[in-house]
């Protein structure tokens, strides 16, 4: 017999001819999964390609911002510099040459007036007169108040391109007095950029937003200054097409083109376009190279196993088989002493003859065998259900229709149903329909791409309570091979849930608390020349009123000067109870009495449709603290609650003893466990919205309307508490009030607390001699000034070396020692050691314009040292003087 066959009434079908025809579907098969991974590769490549564009867009626009942020900080630095708010070009532009000298970047660096005329440049105007009047970035920074772009021009200072920022100066008083011009000079872009690792035949443009070209690497000669192509920049404005995509380049080639702008803030439209493009052609000619290797190869081979596969076909299948075949029709036909035994050469086809010799008695065997197997897999069956119940986390299984063929115990009691009540339902019966839909989604991805999958979602249980939980399921595969369903397992993943989001609310906090801390830092580092500069103004504008008659027209203007200078002593003194860097002199006091002490005034402030409700604690411990400081707290938030309550209202002071644990501050960050007084103020106002709470205590903030608050009153509260190592916690919600709670350690008694105010008597003078030492010769001439017009005499000098010399040298004695802290060649600490070694009965008034922390360094604020804080007034000054030269050390 040559040929074995299938035949279906005249059609017969030969075993070569099947495997040559599945040698062709197969050949079919592996050209279509090749073509197939082949255009994959080639969207892959693709996609990637234009991440990488846009990753590069995206870079080059990360430097030019922080190029840009750095010349934002560069301008509020100038800005905030005395000599920047002064036209003095002498003293500001060799500054101005030094940055430019160490930061090429910047083409000049321009010092211009309100009206745009220049006075300062760091680029020389030998005398030339330039107005900026009609730049771009002047006229934003003088219509917005702050800081501005400009746009593609010429400098005229420079006479080379550039890209000019504004940034606005303000007077003291916050009133705009001009504008810092900071030019980019756009050469520093060519070389920074054409260093940037960027694939070859690639091309970046920077585009200002009018659509000039600031830079461009293709044909940079002839196309630097020119507008951009105007259609595509249109497009590029109103975002017509996508940010990263296929196109013409301006060479002509086809490439992938990515395109970004940049924006000084969200509210402002771009300043900055920037463009890159890289070829298109190397993306897809590696993967049409591959393809046509594959395909190639896969022809080749076509031809000889075709001839290959029916030369062995032919001798090693069909032979074997015909005689497989003759012995089965024997057997058929009754025969069963057949046997195969040396008629199959084949080895995988010569298995067949001892199976078949035994075949006949190996059939009554099978069947006791095949009994015992039938046992053996119900055993195993009913291990495996006992393994599921025990198993602690809840687990399903499904058909591919999604019907729930059974379940574990544990997902019965998750979910609070019986298995009856899930068994044969689909996940619509159990569940909220769109909680359902997310579900079956999931599950038909599962059976459409077999294999594990994981995700979170949230489930709802029969007892309406919602659990956080993890899906893990998987597909489940039949006798057969087959899909017969999906197996999945749940993760309660609730408490978990709970713990990020505690940790989430304490890592707020902190950034919130560092924030507050950075703010803190900046207001105390202008602390002591501001108020050096304060002091002469003050002092020298009160010994004129005192020369001047009152009638007179000039006496008014110059106690309203004094009275400006004044507050703005008090505005640092603000920022420095905030920065926590006030000078304080603690005292051991009890809240109950300093609160009662203030009720009448705090009753004059609120008002008499405000009741005032003072609910004091018994046996109240006593705290350390500046008794100032209270008086602080009490009036800032008397006056906010004013503010707050909307016709009649009530005002309630409480105090009480408090024990702050572990667990409390695990919750609470920042909170230290101890034993604390508290002191609550809260009102019944209109309260605060969590967008307000969020900035409540920093600097200059305020809800309310122009030329109400200055927004210090509650920085300042923050400061004082955070100066004395206490805590503050708001509670607001709008329409509910506000209640505030300020935590003060308990105090250790070793006096007692401190209930009478000391009543300040009428300056007196005298005729003691008095040493002045002070380095700042504004301060050191005012306070001679002073003095002597008390009657007192005065040995002044700037440097202490010389005080020495005068102390030794000054026949009489020297009655009291007036010193800076911080001077030049030695400290006050130490003058007043060397010159009391002369005087042994000197008395010494220490003073500094410093923040707390700098003195403190110098060991000035103990307990017992006389301190006067810069800047003070000509009364002050007289008044400590005398309480000083009256005591007893």
């Amino acid at each position: 017999m040559n040929e074995v066959g299938m035949t279906k009434g005249s059609w017969k079908v030969s075993i070569r001819a099947i495997m040559l025809l599945s040698l062709l579907l197969m050949t079919l098969a592996a050209l279509m999964v090749i073509i197939h991974m082949s255009h994959g590769k080639y969207l892959d490549n693709l996609r990637e390609a234009k991440s990488d564009t846009a990753r590069l867009t995206y870079g080059l626009a990360a430097e030019f911002r922080v190029l840009v942020n750095s010349a934002r900080e560069l301008g509020e630095t100038l800005a905030m510099l005395p000599d920047g708010r002064n036209p003095d070009a002498g003293k500001v532009e060799p500054l101005l040459k030094s940055l430019i000298d160490q930061n090429p970047v910047y083409a000049n660096i321009v010092m211009l007036d309100h009206i745009g005329q220049a006075w300062a440049s760091g680029v020389p105007l030998h005398g030339k007169v330039f107005s900026m009047a009609d730049r771009r970035y002047f006229k934003s920074v003088m219509a917005t108040g702050v800081f501005s772009a400009g746009e593609y021009t010429m400098g005229k200072t420079t006479s080379k391109p550039v890209l000019s920022f504004g940034c606005p100066i303000r007077n003291v008083d916050g009133t705009l007095m001009g504008c810092i011009a900071i030019g980019f000079n756009l050469e520093y872009f060519k070389t920074t950029f054409q260093n940037a690792e960027l694939p070859p035949n690639s091309i970046f443009t920077f585009i200002d937003h009018k659509g000039i070209i600031l830079y461009t690497s293709y044909s940079p000669e002839t196309n630097i200054g020119k507008p951009y192509l105007p259609d595509e920049f249109k497009a590029m404005q109103t975002k017509a097409v996508d940010r990263t995509f296929v196109g013409e380049g301006v060479d002509g080639l086809r490439r992938i083109i990515s395109f970004t702008d940049l924006r000084l803030n969200d509210s402002e439209p771009p300043y900055l376009y920037i463009k890159v493009s890289i070829p298109f052609a190397p993306v897809a000619e590696n993967i049409r190279k591959q393809l046509a290797i594959h395909i190639s190869t896969i022809v080749a081979a076509i031809f000889v196993l075709t001839a290959l596969i029916w030369y062995l076909g032919r001798r090693f299948i069909l032979a074997p088989i015909a005689v497989v075949n003759d012995a089965l029709v024997k057997v058929a036909e009754g025969d069963l002493a057949v046997r195969l035994s040396g008629r199959v050469h084949v080895r995988e086809l010569k298995q067949i003859e001892s199976t078949f010799d035994t075949m006949i008695s190996a059939l009554s065997e099978n069947i006791g065998e095949r009994q015992k197997a039938e046992e053996s897999l119900q055993r195993h069956g009913e291990f495996l259900w006992t393994l599921l119940e025990t198993i602690p986390s809840p687990v399903f299984y499904k058909d591919t229709a999604g019907k729930y063929t059974g379940c574990n115990k544990a997902f019965e009691e998750f979910l609070g149903l019986r298995r009856n009540d899930i068994i044969g339902k689909t996940v619509f019966d159990i569940a909220p329909r769109e909680t359902a839909e997310i579900y079956h989604q999931k599950d038909q991805e599962l059976l459409s791409n077999p294999g594990k999958q994981i995700y979170e979602w949230q489930v709802k249980r029969k007892d309406s309570e919602t659990r956080h939980v993890i899906f893990y399921k998987a597909t489940l595969m039949g006798a057969r091979n087959q899909i017969a369903g999906i197996v999945g397992l749940i993760s309660d993943i609730t408490e978990r849930k709970h713990v990020e989001e505690e940790r989430e609310k304490l890592k707020d906090q902190l950034l919130h608390a560092q924030k507050l801390e950075s703010i803190g830092r900046l207001a105390g580092g202008v602390a002591h020349d501001f108020n050096n500069m304060l002091m002469v103004i003050s002092g020298n504008i009160e010994l004129v009123l005192e020369q001047i008659d009152p009638a007179q027209p000039m006496h008014d203007n110059l106690m309203e000067a004094l009275d400006s200078a004044r507050r703005s002593a008090d505005l640092t003194r603000q920022l420095l109870a905030f920065a926590r860097r006030q000078a304080i002199a603690p005292q051991l006091l009890s809240f109950n009495e300093m609160v009662t002490g203030m009720l009448k005034m705090l009753r004059r402030l609120i008002g008499e449709n405000i009741d005032l409700v003072w609910k004091p604690g018994p046996n109240l411990w006593p705290v350390r603290m500046d008794p100032t400081q209270i008086d602080q707290i009490l009036a800032n938030l008397a006056v906010n609650a004013r503010d707050a309550i909307e016709g009649v209202g009530n005002l309630t002071i409480e105090t009480d003893n408090i024990i702050i644990d572990e667990t409390y501050c695990m919750s609470h960050e920042g909170f230290i466990p101890g034993e604390y007084v508290l002191l609550a103020v809260s009102d019944n106002g209109r309260g605060m919205d969590q967008e307000t709470l969020a900035h409540l205590f920093e600097p200059f903030y305020t809800t309310k309307e122009m030329g109400k608050g200055t927004g210090m009153g509650l920085a300042t509260i923050y400061g004082i508490v955070k100066q004395n190592d206490g805590f503050i916690n708001v509670y607001s919600e709008p329409g509910k009030g506000t209640s505030f709670k300020i935590y003060f350690r308990r105090a250790k008694l070793q006096s007692q607390p401190v209930q009478v105010e000391k009543i300040r008597q009428a300056p007196q003078g005298g005729a003691e001699t008095i040493m002045l030492v002070e380095d700042e010769e504004g301060i050191l001439r005012l306070g001679r000034t002073i003095l002597e017009s008390y009657g007192y005499r005065v040995l002044a000098t700037q440097a202490p070396g010389e005080a020495l010399t005068i102390s030794q040298q000054h026949q009489g004695p020297i009655h009291l020692l007036i010193t800076d802290v911080i001077m030049p060649q030695m400290n006050g600490k130490d003058l007043q050691t060397r010159m009391q070694t002369r005087h042994p009965g000197l008395k010494t008034l220490f003073m500094s314009g410093y923040t707390a922390d700098t003195i403190s360094n110098h060991g000035i604020l103990e307990e017992g040292i006389h301190f006067l804080q810069k800047p003070f007034s000509a009364l002050t000054l007289a008044t400590k003087v005398r309480e000083v030269l009256n005591g007893s050390d």
